[in-house]
């Protein structure tokens, strides 16, 4: 993937026309920005979840971000739309 807005173009494609309904693909998109922000500003990941490009660097990310009681607090409900569709993401690399 060439760049971070690129890809979050084509997850958010891929959301699309995988029919993703719930949670909405735009409140996906917004949650996995938060919390790739979350995690970049608090040194948890060293790039952006739309500059990952493997499913074991999302993993890592993932997993610091989730385990973090201070985003859950501080961004409810990103935390609990990424807790519902961090999956996507991994299926989305893989592919």
């Amino acid at each position: 993937m060439e760049n971070k807005t690129d890809s979050k173009a084509l997850f958010l494609q891929w959301l699309l026309d995988n029919n993703v309904k719930k949670p909405v693909p735009s409140l996906i998109i917004s949650a996995f920005d938060e919390a790739s922000d979350f995690a970049v500003s608090r040194k948890l990941s060293k790039m952006s979840v739309w500059e990952i490009c493997t499913v074991h660097d999302y993993t890592f990310m993932r997993t610091a971000v989730e385990k973090n009681r201070l985003f859950k607090i501080l961004h409810k409900n990103a935390a609990q739309i990424f807790e519902k569709s961090w999956r996507y993401y991994a299926v989305f690399l893989e592919s």
